[in-house]
């Protein structure tokens, strides 16, 4: 059984992220603006309506997470493929969060990727690789793999390592631009549907006794069906009159 929570060297940066660059803050800025005004230091709430109306919350797999419709169904897509391929990681992994609106730290006014919802911290059996750590959990390395398919940016490969930090790079963001992937998440249309009129209900014949089921086949014949299973079989139209004291039910077969 893999030990997933083991500490690995981290991979040589031009190891790892060929292809893709991380998401540069002038990407997400041009995309929807300030995430929020002002932009706070420790994590808040979206206050811009551009960048509101393009997220969601769902669950991806393991956990619920909110962020860009693009990027929760991304994380949908390799979670899945996790399980299937390798179940006992995909029960050890965990989330310090998605979402969160802040500056990155020590740069003040410059949002994080965090703060648009294009980024999410992933932890081992409940543990977390600190910013800076010189190491990487197995798990983490596994993931890296589905990661990268996706697009998505490993922060491993920065001058101060951040192992359990996966972001949408450069290039997936610009991909989800281009393809109306980041336009607002429009709530599904309301369908109201037309009711069908109700069949014509013909009077019952006068029947003297109250509290009945009484069935007319549809030729002539009444019969009390109280307190015994009905069934009714290949009905053209079935008429229920339940408003007086008796409860009568006429049918039609589709041979008459």
């Amino acid at each position: 059984m893999t030990d997933y929570a083991a500490r690995l060297p981290i991979p040589a940066p031009g190891s790892i992220n060929s292809g893709l660059t991380y998401c540069r803050p002038e990407t997400v800025l041009d995309i929807f603006g300030q995430p929020a005004t002002p932009l706070p230091t420790e994590c808040g709430q979206p206050t811009s309506p551009r960048l509101k109306a393009a997220l969601i919350t769902a669950d991806v797999g393991p956990f619920r997470v909110t962020g860009l419709r693009p990027a929760v169904e991304s994380l949908t897509r390799v979670f899945a493929q996790v399980k299937a391929e390798k179940p006992e990681l995909y029960d050890v992994i965990g989330t310090a969060g998605m979402l969160c609106v802040r500056c990155v730290r020590g740069y003040p006014g410059v949002p994080s990727n965090h703060a648009f919802g294009a980024a999410i911290d992933l932890k081992i059996n409940g543990e977390l690789v600190p910013l800076g750590g010189a190491y990487v959990q197995a798990g983490i390395l596994e993931l890296y793999a589905y990661m990268h398919a996706e697009g998505w940016y490993w922060g491993a490969g920065w001058a101060r390592p951040d192992a359990m930090h996966f972001e949408a790079s450069d290039q997936l963001m610009r991909r989800w631009e281009a393809e109306g992937l980041l336009d607002p998440v429009k709530p599904p249309a309301v369908v109201v549907a037309t009711p069908k009129p109700a069949p014509p209900v013909t009077s019952s014949p006068a029947l003297p006794v109250k509290g009945r089921l009484l069935v007319n086949t549809g030729q002539g014949v009444w019969t009390d069906y109280s307190g015994r299973k009905l069934t009714i079989r290949n009905a053209e139209e079935v008429v229920i009159n339940a408003s007086g004291p008796d409860t009568w039910v006429r049918y039609l077969d589709k041979g008459e």
